[in-house]
């Protein structure tokens, strides 16, 4: 850990930055961006050990959101959550064990193995995209439709620049 050592002059500039920023802090879009998503994850924690499974995890929803009727490859699903092999490996692990997908040889590939949600998962997966689709109505209402579209359209904007840049770790 490095240690930094201001003249009185520099950190006189740095506190009068640092109090530009925090007169705007409401309207900061990191602020916005990580407390949206702890308000998402309290409201989808209330509803999935509710009425799914008291064992659940916000965090398992992206991977079972991500296998469709004909099922995936851990390979691709670890490519389209952008998450390591590891961190695959474990929550798959987790999945199976609560039931909620179903591991099988893949016919194309032998090296390979498919994943499928399970007639659990099946049903949790439509269970939760029916209340979020509850909860985006709720958004429209209170937004309108229209601004409700531009706003996605926003963000896939944004998640695409992203995507689209590199970051250091790719680029080593």
């Amino acid at each position: 850990m490095s240690h930094v050592t201001l003249t009185s002059q520099a950190r006189e500039e740095l506190e009068k930055e640092l109090a530009g920023y925090l007169k705007h802090k409401e309207r900061n879009f990191a602020r916005i961006l990580t407390s949206l998503k702890r308000l998402f994850d309290r409201w989808a924690m209330e509803r999935l050990t509710k009425e799914v499974h008291p064992g659940m995890k916000v965090g398992f929803m992206p991977f079972l959101m991500h296998i469709g009727v004909n099922g995936t490859t851990s390979g691709i699903l670890a490519q389209h959550l952008l998450v390591t092999k590891q961190a695959m490996s474990k929550t798959l692990k987790e999945l199976q064990e609560l039931g909620l997908i179903d591991i099988r040889p893949n016919p194309n590939d032998a090296r390979s193995q498919l994943i499928f949600l399970s007639d659990f998962g099946l049903d949790t997966v439509v269970k939760s995209r029916r209340s979020i689709g509850d909860l985006t109505a709720r958004y429209m209402e209170l937004i309108g439709e229209e601004q409700f579209q531009q706003c996605m359209s926003t963000l896939l904007q944004i998640e695409q620049l992203h995507l689209e840049t590199p970051t250091a770790e790719s680029e080593s």
